[in-house]
């Protein structure tokens, strides 16, 4: 059974019920308690729903309220001083031996965010990459985006560049304005996404950052971005983590895993708990949110949610 909290002194049931729609889930699958302090409403049901389309939905719709799911009882998500972004968190248990060889023998951990878009060309990056772990590693980070232009280009193993890096949110559009590919950022496009347009003849690499574990914001992804075109982007709460000691940097065009990982989804909640062990892998292995990744496996496929899989960010795009 899966439970939310509506959080809002004003908001009726109508409300919720109309987030849960807009967020593309059935309302009637779920059950609607008012919460003990009068404050909005506790939803239960069978079918996991994201926490990102919901307050997104929510954000759509405007409509104040404060969207959460009870926290786990593995492991505790950290505090976040903006209060705006939604925190995320992977919780990592190692032994102490898995731990002393990975470091013994360089390895890195490895992490690449996936998103959905109306390009059918891209390409996915390392987002994230660190040396430092040990026994109980926490992996965390919020919502907070930036859309970027880049002269580089995407080629295997190539590294992208954003060369022009500017703060948006979803439903924001960065519209480029010169041939050196600067622009500024305004309020409208797809509520769920970040759109990127390009008034000039000039060619682009373009994509979205987000915020990495470590503070910095590095790019997830890259589409090539054509005069007088756009690209939309939404960012999926689904992230590849991989141990390997190969000398990749962040932004690093990769279409191949060069290891064995785990796609853990935390779009119906936002902290899920791993384990890995030298030898034998990422555990779990039996639950819907974590999904093994053997090495070889085409990441493209993977992390890159195309048009023709992507009902719901077309029918937004082209409403």
């Amino acid at each position: 059974m899966h439970e939310y909290d509506f959080i809002s002194t004003t908001i009726t049931v109508e409300q919720v019920r109309s987030i849960i729609t807009k967020a593309g889930y059935q309302p009637s699958d779920y059950t609607y308690t008012p919460r003990a302090g009068h404050d909005g409403y506790l939803v239960r049901g069978g079918t996991a729903m994201s926490l990102t389309s919901l307050r997104n939905a929510a954000k759509a719709l405007k409509i104040t309220v404060e969207i959460s799911s009870p926290p786990s009882e593995e492991m505790e998500v950290a505090e976040v001083e903006n209060l705006g972004a939604t925190p995320y968190a992977i919780g990592i248990t190692m032994s102490q031996t898995t731990v002393d060889t990975l470091t013994d023998n360089g390895f890195s951990l490895y992490a690449f965010k996936a998103v959905q878009t109306t390009t059918p060309k891209g390409a996915p990056l390392v987002w994230f990459k660190t040396s430092t772990f040990g026994l109980t590693t926490k992996v965390t980070w919020t919502e907070k985006y930036q859309a970027y232009t880049s002269n580089s280009q995407i080629v295997p193993n190539g590294q992208v560049v954003a060369t022009n890096s500017y703060d948006a949110d979803l439903g924001n559009t960065l519209t480029v304005k010169t041939a050196s590919g600067t622009g500024d950022v305004t309020v409208g496009g797809v509520a769920t996404a970040i759109t990127i347009y390009n008034s000039t003849d000039t060619q682009f690499v373009c994509g979205i950052s987000e915020q990495t574990p470590d503070g910095t914001t590095n790019p997830m992804c890259a589409f090539p971005l054509f005069g007088g075109s756009r690209d939309v982007i939404a960012p999926i709460e689904k992230v590849l983590l991989m141990f390997a000691t190969d000398a990749v940097d962040t932004g690093t065009v990769i279409e191949q895993a060069f290891t064995d990982g785990l796609m853990i989804d935390l779009t119906a909640s936002n902290q899920r708990a791993v384990g890995y062990v030298i030898n034998k892998g990422w555990t779990p292995t039996d639950q819907s949110w974590a999904k093994p990744v053997a090495s070889g496996t085409d990441l493209v496929a993977m992390l890159i949610d195309k048009p023709h899989t992507n009902v719901g960010l077309r029918s937004l795009v082209h409403r």
